[in-house]
Parts: structure tokens; C-alpha cells; sequence
């Protein structure tokens, strides 16, 4: 079973390099203001493709959590009829055995009937029709358990159909599993790196106000 998701890419980016000295000869100039004020729009413009980065991760995690919960159901409705399968598979064989007892009973049946024929010849008439009518009994019976090795076959035909569709839904879900670590794993990463620059744009917001 394969599930269809929506992924998005994320935005490709370079990583704005800031340029400022910690030197004191750039303090209270116009060529520091200028500097600072530079840094702090390359700081926003990363800051924004982080954050719209950070969306897009989020969206994605949403999508596998859908497709994770799409595939359980189906798993589930696939279990529901494995078991159901288990509970046919378990009448046939009860049928099977009650068949199987008539089929002995009748056989037994004939055994003692003919050999009371032997000592008996005013009832062995009786006992010839008796014993062809049992006869019949068993021909018929021996339809129906062919007719019930017939529908076992299908049941076990389904049985292994649902069978792989378990497991190709569990492949599904632990394909899904290592899918959603990797989309957290990048969102705990643009995480700190927002944080971090967050930090920075704070920092030079600071020297802004002292070169102001």
C-alpha cells in the first residue's frame, strides 16, 4: 500500500556573513553606524528564510502525522478482517470435524449391519437398503467436504493476502517513522539557529543605540 504525501522543499540559502570589528576606532562614526546597520538587515534576511524554513518543516510534519494516521486505519481494517478470516477458518474446521464423525459413525454403522445380515437373512433386505442409503450419506457427505476444502482454500488464500498487506503496511509506517525523526531533527536545527540569530539582531540593536 503506498501512501501519497505532500512534502514541501525547504528554501535554498546562503548564510549572510556579518563584518564588524570589535575594535574601538569604529565607535561613535558614521562608517561603524553603517556597518551595524548593514549587518542587521543580512540578520533579518536570515532570521525570515529560517523562520519560513521552519514553516515548511512544520508543514511537513502535519503531512507524515496524516499519513501516519491514514496507514493505521487501513492497518486496522486489515487486522479486522485477518480476524474475521480466523473465524471462518475456525467454523470450516469444526464443520470439518462434526462431518468427519457422521462420516465414521455411518461407516461403523455399516460394519455392524452387515454382520448381523449374515445371521439374519429375513432382515438382510433391509439392511442392503440400509447400508446403500448410508452409502449415499457418506457420497454426500464427501461433497460437502469437498465443497468446505474448497472454501477453506479461498480462507487461506485471503489469510495470506492479508497477511503481506500487515506487512506492508508496518514497512509503510517505519519508512514514515524515519521520515518524521528526520523533519524534526532539521526543525530542532533551525531552532537553535533562530535563537541564535535572534541573539545576534539583539546584540547589534544594542551597538545601534550606542552609535546613535
Amino acid at each position: 500500500m503506498e501512501v501519497k504525501m505532500k512534502i514541501y522543499k525547504l528554501g535554498i540559502f546562503g548564510i549572510v556573513s556579518l563584518m564588524l570589528s570589535t575594535s574601538l576606532a569604529y565607535k561613535n562614526t558614521k562608517e561603524g553606524l553603517v556597518q551595524i546597520e548593514t549587518n542587521l538587515s543580512n540578520i533579518n534576511e536570515n532570521i525570515k528564510q529560517y523562520e519560513d524554513n521552519r514553516k515548511t518543516v512544520e508543514s511537513n510534519l502535519v503531512e507524515l502525522k496524516k499519513s501516519q494516521d491514514q496507514v493505521n486505519a487501513e492497518k486496522n481494517k486489515v487486522k479486522q478482517s485477518l480476524k474475521e478470516n480466523q473465524v471462518g477458518l475456525q467454523k470450516i474446521s469444526k464443520q470439518e470435524t462434526e462431518i468427519q464423525k457422521l462420516i465414521e459413525g455411518e461407516k461403523k454403522q455399516i460394519q455392524a449391519e452387515e454382520k448381523q445380515a449374515l445371521d439374519l437373512e429375513s432382515k438382510l433386505a433391509k439392511l442392503k437398503e440400509n447400508k446403500l442409503q448410508r452409502e449415499q450419506n457418506i457420497i454426500s457427505y464427501q461433497s460437502q467436504m469437498q465443497q468446505l476444502t474448497e472454501e477453506k482454500n479461498v480462507w487461506n488464500n485471503q489469510k495470506n493476502t492479508l497477511t503481506q498487506q500487515i506487512q506492508s503496511v508496518d514497512a509503510e509506517l517505519g519508512k514514515l517513522s524515519k521520515e518524521q525523526l528526520v523533519w524534526k531533527n532539521k526543525k530542532t536545527g533551525y531552532d537553535g539557529e533562530i535563537k541564535r540569530w535572534k541573539n545576534e539582531q539583539s546584540r547589534h540593536e544594542k551597538l545601534k543605540k550606542e552609535f546613535q
